[in-house]
């Protein structure tokens, strides 16, 4: 296995962490709120992270890389961090929440830039170009979530 395809994927495990990063917030924040419209838009991010995790795991499979060793690398290497929300707590969440989907969609667009050169002198151009579509994908969803996110701070 070319060190590209290695290298590709290892830059995917931090997107496929940070996934994991959303959800703990997510998690954390509806224990301690009722709020109908929150736990809405936060259950709907939770399944779509959930998603994402998937199409990761789907892209890694598909560059031929381990997705056991994707997964080991991502959870031994790649930290999330405790998250504590004081003060208004569904402000504090949504505010946490908009960073991890800007970096997450800039993330994925320069993941898009780098498939071309890292993966297609490894894989097969039908492959290189799935990836590409995938990660255009993801961009343009974390783009939805963004827009979600900043359209419940302004209901609260």
């Amino acid at each position: 296995m070319a060190d590209s395809l290695v290298v590709f994927a290892r830059m995917l495990a931090r997107a496929y962490r940070y996934e994991d990063a959303e959800q703990e917030i997510i998690s954390q924040a509806l224990l301690e709120t009722t709020n109908a419209n929150f736990w809405d838009v936060m259950f709907q991010l939770m399944k779509d992270n959930e998603i994402h995790k998937r199409i990761l795991e789907q892209m890694v499979e598909d560059i031929r890389v381990s997705l056991e060793d994707f997964r080991e690398y991502s959870a031994r290497n790649i930290k999330i961090p405790v998250f504590d929300f004081s003060g208004n707590l569904l402000a504090g969440v949504l505010n946490e929440l908009l960073k991890y989907e800007h970096w997450t969609k800039n993330y994925y667009g320069h993941m898009l830039d780098l498939a071309d050169p890292m993966l297609s002198k490894e894989i097969d151009r039908e492959s290189v170009e799935m990836v590409q579509k995938t990660l255009k994908e993801l961009t343009e969803w974390e783009q939805m979530h963004i827009r979600k996110i900043n359209d419940l701070l302004g209901k609260i």
